[in-house]
């Protein structure tokens, strides 16, 4: 099955984000700061997100593909009820199918903003179970991406959907000045509950890149100085794979960063 291994990267607004380059020039683009997967926003609980609604959806995986980066998509499951969760893990099975997804990233928050995960165990297991069965025989991958420090976080049950997701990606949104620090409290605060799994070969963190939005890392070049450190204590720590949030408000000093950056 296909794993998050290597650099990746989320991206929200697929069209906005690509500005006026083309889907081919676009990925190429992402071949070169050398992403081994874009991670785009596929639906938000049961409903298909604009980027794969469009004319020529079944065509993006295609273009990513030619110039040798996987294409994934990320989901924000909601899963007020269990028949809701089913709803929604169907929906995301599909929609990985439909649009020749190589993996799923089931980005699970307990937050009351926009609104986010609304269960508890059983919702959890009800959308994580088939979920990850579905895209286990067809040799797609599934990682979690949620808040990096479970202990802040008892409201959501990450015991469920840790143990159904082949790698753990939690959002080590570090603030420019406090990546060491962040990071080593994602890894004391997971490290527990994967007990029993192979933590290094499972854990990859998620670093910041954003330099607008609400999850700001400073300017340009703080953002360039943060994302060196963050990679640097990724190979360091011996992960196999980390990321970045997001393309959407990256600065475009990062292109250049990351193809001069071994991955």
């Amino acid at each position: 099955m296909k794993r998050a291994i290597g650099r990746h990267v989320f991206v929200v607004d697929l069209r906005a984000t690509m500005g006026d380059d083309s889907l081919d020039a676009f990925a190429a683009k992402c071949a070169r700061a050398r992403f081994n997967s874009v991670w785009v926003r596929v639906g938000r609980g049961a409903a298909l997100d604009r980027n794969f609604s469009i004319p020529g959806a079944a065509d993006i995986a295609k273009a990513f593909r030619a110039a040798g980066v996987e294409l994934w998509g990320w989901h924000v499951p909601f899963c007020a009820r269990a028949a809701a969760a089913r709803t929604e893990s169907d929906n995301v099975w599909n929609w990985a199918f439909e649009f020749g997804l190589d993996g799923i990233v089931v980005d699970a928050e307990a937050t009351p903003e926009n609104p986010r995960f609304q269960g508890g165990a059983a919702q959890a297991r009800a959308y994580m179970q088939p979920l990850s069965a579905a895209l286990a025989s067809a040799g797609k991958g599934l990682a979690l991406s949620s808040h990096d420090q479970p202990p802040l976080h008892s409201d959501l049950p990450f015991d469920e959907f840790s143990r159904w997701v082949f790698d753990v990606c939690p959002q080590v949104y570090h603030r420019g000045h406090d990546v060491e620090t962040r990071l080593a409290r994602s890894i004391a605060g997971f490290a527990p509950l994967e007990t029993g799994r192979d933590f290094a070969d499972r854990y990859k963190p998620t670093g910041n890149i954003s330099t607008r939005g609400d999850v700001r890392v400073g300017d340009a070049k703080e953002c360039l100085a943060a994302a060196g450190q963050f990679i640097g204590l990724a190979k360091a720590n011996g992960f196999a794979g980390y990321g970045f949030w997001c393309l959407d408000d990256a600065p475009g000093a990062i292109w250049d960063f990351l193809a001069k950056t071994p991955a």
